[in-house]
């Protein structure tokens, strides 16, 4: 046989297109990025889309965030030279038996996160970039992004930010620094230096709190002038901080207490012991975040997977919360339910019953060490630390 008849065999072969794809994943399912296989013969790469006929080159493996919802996935299988197969249409249903459910999902920066929620804007601190995101709720688009400082290449850092006095506070863990933003111009209005390590902020009574993170120290900030004022509160290894019944309280561990300050002087008004009776099950911090809501201060008890509701007015636990967000490092109140987050999930708490009743997933594959959670004007948000973004939970109200 002769090579000019081998050739144009050879090249024949070449060109002929490899099967129809096998495509293996839910047709319906409660998960937001389920994961679909593609097989082949003799397929060397694919191309898929979802609610697309413009396809783009995917893995074998392959999963993407959808909303909830009827959505189409078109695959298709190439060979070495590119030729293609024909195009597997797949129809795969969303739903959410709980209700609860992400409906925006927005890549931010590295180590996104506490966001400040308004009407108009949620603003994302992005701890390891060293940037602040500004979303917009509505299209769920960043608009703009605003470099706060050098980024922060050590880990165990989280930046938190609020929005008071008509401004945007950004607390800069490693950077000793409370930064305000006006969001008229998303420009720096003041730098100001304050204690190490200030963990997260508050607001309440006219003014911005902030705790500073396993020290000994409370700050306040006039919002309208910049004005520091810092309390020094003994004993305290701070690690939360929320402003409920005219009163500052501050979280701090070993042993976990919550403690009620005087938000004029400082002085200690009381003090509640909130290590849960459970048994440890993580390595982490035992009490970390707390909010205030329906007359409660609420405290993630990180290492328990529970949460504590103190009452506001006795200063007393009235209750401890197993919680299906293991170790909760989050804690929000908003649509008169607490929300608490940990490890890639948020779950909601009904203050009626003290009990779970819904848990939704954010990333699929992804346990973020810092989850977290708030809520404001423009809904309830919750970030992914180690992914850099933000979501917008689905809250029936």
């Amino acid at each position: 046989m002769t090579l000019a008849f081998l050739l144009p065999a050879v090249l024949l072969a070449g060109t002929v297109s490899p099967p129809a794809p096998s495509v293996t994943g839910p047709r319906q399912t409660a998960s937001q990025e389920p994961t679909f296989v593609f097989r082949a013969a003799g397929a060397k790469r694919f191309a898929c889309a979802f609610d697309s006929t413009r396809l783009h080159a995917c893995p074998e493996r392959y999963s993407q965030w959808l909303s909830v919802g009827v959505h189409t996935l078109r695959v298709q299988a190439l060979s070495s030279t590119g030729a293609r197969s024909r195009v597997v249409t797949v129809r795969v249903r969303v739903a959410s038996p709980s209700g609860l459910y992400t409906d925006a999902r927005v890549q931010v920066g590295a180590g996104a996160g506490v966001p400040a929620v308004a009407g108009d804007a949620v603003w994302v601190p992005n701890t390891r970039a060293g940037t602040l995101s500004r979303v917009d709720p509505t299209s769920g688009k960043v608009v703009a992004t605003l470099t706060l400082g050098d980024a922060v290449r050590r880990g165990g850092f989280l930046d938190s930010a609020v929005v008071a006095g008509g401004g945007v506070w950004v607390a800069r863990d490693a950077a000793d620094e409370i930064d305000r933003v006006d969001p008229a111009t998303d420009a720096i209005q003041a730098r100001i230096k304050v204690a190490s390590r200030p963990g997260g902020l508050a607001t309440g009574g006219g003014f911005v709190w902030a705790f500073h993170f396993l020290g000994d120290v409370v700050t306040r900030l006039d919002p309208a002038t910049g004005t520091k004022t810092t309390f020094s509160v003994p004993g305290a290894l701070g690690t939360g901080i929320a402003f409920a019944g005219d009163a500052v309280w501050l979280l701090t561990v070993q042993p976990s207490t919550l403690v009620k300050l005087d938000p004029e002087r400082g002085t200690v008004l009381a003090r509640v012991a909130v290590a849960p009776p459970t048994a440890q099950k993580h390595g982490l911090i035992d009490a970390w975040w707390v909010t205030a809501g329906s007359g409660s201060l609420w405290l993630a008890n990180a290492n328990y997977d529970v949460v504590t509701r103190v009452d506001a007015v006795t200063a007393t636990v009235v209750a401890t919360i197993p919680v299906s967000a293991p170790a909760p490092f989050g804690v929000a109140f908003f649509g008169g339910a607490a929300w608490v987050a940990g490890s890639g999930k948020v779950a909601r708490l009904d203050p009626a019953t003290n009990r779970v009743t819904g848990t939704v997933t954010l990333s699929a594959g992804s346990s973020p060490f810092f989850t977290q959670v708030a809520s404001g004007d423009a809904g309830l948000w919750a970030t992914d630390y180690d992914r850099g973004l933000l979501y917008r939970i689905h809250v029936a109200l």
